[in-house]
Parts: structure tokens; C-alpha cells; sequence
């Protein structure tokens, strides 16, 4: 289907997205709760296609709630990005209220994994040296797998961070010094650092099924529309993608004669509710 607007977006069907990442239930609870009380998607998810797909790339927890909503259909915002231009950066994650001798534990009981410390950290490591690193108040660990396969690693890295997800909260963060995170904490916290991961290598573990854990990567996207409100009575609707998107056209059409679509070069911050 031809995108006949210029801000890319499409309605498309929601189980041909396909994702990247496992999604965060508590994140997803949350959203499906807004969405719900709202009947609007605020803001459309990423995708871009290869292989024949569209390889969900920002957005796991909005599909998931409208998976859980029951909606057919979804309003996606479509990349075009030569996908080796793609800009794919990783979160860290702070972990509070775990205790090091619980984490550790953790660790330890994850088949396929083992604690080194005798990594080189002042280079960034690659996914065959190290899935993360793991620092504390006083030392700084890195979780190995030992299977020297990229499908395995990629579980296991999954499952590590599902464990930990389970037990506590977990902050995204760009900031690496934990000292620097440790001034807004009052609790004792953790450090987790992953690799850094090509955007190739992401899409082709998303066709495959061999999903990354949630929250870990960032994909930088140019030109990033927020802020459509897509009424949710609409994707539900019985109506058909082609009458679907025809209406969203219109939309956008209406939206730029109207002087209400404007584009913000400079960084912002947003404070959510």
C-alpha cells in the first residue's frame, strides 16, 4: 500500500508488525489503561519494512495494548531511512532494591552464563565478549555467555533481564557513571550496560523471532511524528484499511492547511503524568 501523505504515516494491519524487543507488562498494562480511558493513540509506533515485514522498531508496549484491545488495525509511522543509516543506540538500566548477592544469585542460576572480570571496560564490548555489564557501589562484573552462539545469547539476555524486571522497577538511562545516578537516588542501585548492537542484526533477529529484551535498544528516528490522536473507534471499526487510510490522508492533508502540523528541531523534555 502507497503512503499518500507526507509524514509517512499508514494504517496498517496490526499482525503483520512485527517486533524487535519483548515488551514491558507493566508498561503495557498502564498504556492499555490509557488508551482505553482516553478511545485515542496518542502516538504511532515505528516500523520499517524489510524482508517483506514491518519490523516494529519504537512502540512495542502501544501494540501491545491495542493487541489486548482487540484492534485490528494500527496507525504506524513508516521509516525512510536506508536501514544501514538506521541510528541504534542502547539504554543502560539502574536497578533499585535489589541487593548485589541477590543479583548475582540471579545470575548465577541463568543456564549458559558466567561472571568475568577480566574485561577491558574502557572499550565498548561486543555481544561475543559480554551480554551486559553489571556495576555496583564497589566493583564492576560482566555477564558471558558461553555458548558462542548469536541466537542463544540473545535468550539468554532475555531472560536475565526478565528476571530482574520481575523483581524491581527499571529506570532507563543514557548516564553510565554511577555516581552520577547515585546523587538523585536515595536507594542503593545497580548498573546494567548492554552491548551495542547493529541495526542490521536487530531486523534480522526480529524476522527470526529471536526477540531482544525490552527497553534495551534506542532507535533515533528523523523527523518523528507525535501527537496524531487516532481515534480508536476508528481502527477498531469494521471499516476496510483502504477507507481507513483514506480518512487519515484527509486528516493530514487538513492538519498542514490548517497550520497544525509543525516541526521542532531543538531537543525537549517531557514530563509525563
Amino acid at each position: 500500500m502507497q503512503i499518500t501523505n507526507s509524514l509517512s504515516l499508514r494504517i496498517v494491519d496490526i499482525n503483520h508488525i512485527v517486533p524487535h524487543e519483548h515488551h514491558d507488562k507493566n508498561r503495557s498494562d498502564r498504556i492499555y489503561k490509557q488508551i482505553q480511558k482516553d478511545k485515542i493513540l496518542r502516538n504511532p509506533p515505528i516500523v520499517a519494512q524489510y524482508h517483506r515485514q514491518y519490523v516494529l522498531l519504537d512502540g512495542a508496549t502501544r501494540v501491545s495494548a491495542l493487541h489486548a484491545l482487540k484492534c485490528p488495525h494500527i496507525v504506524v509511522q513508516e521509516i525512510d531511512q536506508d536501514i544501514d543509516q538506521l541510528s541504534l543506540s542502547t539504554w543502560n538500566h539502574v536497578l533499585q532494591g535489589i541487593e548485589k548477592e541477590e543479583l548475582l544469585s540471579m545470575i548465577k542460576i541463568t543456564p549458559n552464563i558466567v561472571l568475568e572480570t577480566n574485561f577491558d571496560i574502557t572499550n565498548r564490548f561486543k555481544i561475543d565478549q559480554a551480554l551486559c555489564s553489571v556495576t555496583t557501589s564497589e566493583k564492576t562484573f560482566h555477564v558471558v555467555d558461553t555458548s558462542n552462539n548469536n541466537d542463544s545469547q540473545v535468550l539468554t539476555l532475555s531472560n536475565f533481564v526478565n528476571n530482574y524486571s520481575k523483581k524491581t522497577n527499571v529506570l532507563r538511562t543514557k548516564e553510565s557513571d554511577i555516581k552520577s545516578l547515585q546523587k538523585d537516588i536515595t536507594s542503593s542501585i545497580t548498573l546494567i550496560q548492554f552491548p551495542k548492537f547493529a541495526a542490521k542484526f536487530v531486523l534480522e533477529s526480529a524476522t527470526n523471532n529471536n526477540l531482544l529484551p525490552a527497553g534495551v535498544t534506542k532507535f533515533s528516528i528523523n523527523k518523528r511524528v507525535l501527537g496524531v490522536n487516532m481515534p480508536l473507534d476508528l481502527l477498531c471499526s469494521n471499516q476496510s484499511l483502504t477507507d481507513k487510510n483514506a480518512w487519515l490522508n484527509n486528516l493530514i492533508t487538513n492538519k498542514i492547511q490548517l497550520n497544525k502540523v509543525r516541526q521542532y528541531t531543538e531537543p525537549v523534555i517531557i514530563i509525563e503524568d
